[in-house]
């Protein structure tokens, strides 16, 4: 405003506020787009006579846990756990909420395992390739798919035992 006015300065202005909303549509879509596809992986998974999915591809959490809390929900057949490839090379298991408004999951793992990493979680759950175990029971980390879905398995066979 201490500049006198110039129809350059304004345009250039403009420019650079018509960039920001473009670059703001572009995420939007991006992210709609992305969850359309994450919910379709999930929707293919879900043809499955177990209380557990297994994704081959990561998907984001904020994507899968609502829409399988509103499956659990219309459904007899309850999928507690998801298992997929981290962002990091591991595999990871994470239990499904019981509700959007809660911490609370359908199931956990033992609290014997809670908290332990490497070594001491594989001595403790008889799992080899086990890396972690989140202290509050909702999430498991390991070295392959395979030892993921062990993890799970495990714990929903002692759930059903029970």
């Amino acid at each position: 405003w201490t500049l006198p006015p110039s129809k350059a300065k304004s345009e250039q202005c403009f420019q650079t506020a018509l960039n920001i909303v473009f670059e703001i549509l572009n995420k939007v879509l991006e992210r709609i787009l992305n969850r359309d596809f994450g919910t379709n992986l999930i929707l293919s998974a879900l043809d499955t006579k177990k209380d557990y999915i297994v994704l081959e591809q990561y998907v984001p959490r904020s994507i899968w846990n609502g829409m399988l809390i509103k499956y659990n929900k219309e459904h007899e057949k309850k999928i507690k756990a998801v298992v997929f490839p981290s962002t990091h090379s591991n595999w990871d298991a994470i239990m499904v909420h019981k509700r959007l408004d809660s911490f609370e999951c359908l199931q956990n793992f033992p609290e014997n395992w809670c908290g332990l990493r490497d070594e001491e979680l594989e001595q403790e759950s008889g799992i080899k390739g086990a890396v972690f175990c989140h202290t509050a029971g909702f999430f498991w980390e390991s070295t392959t798919k395979e030892s993921a879905i062990l993890a799970v398995e495990k714990v929903l066979g002692m759930n059903n035992a029970n």
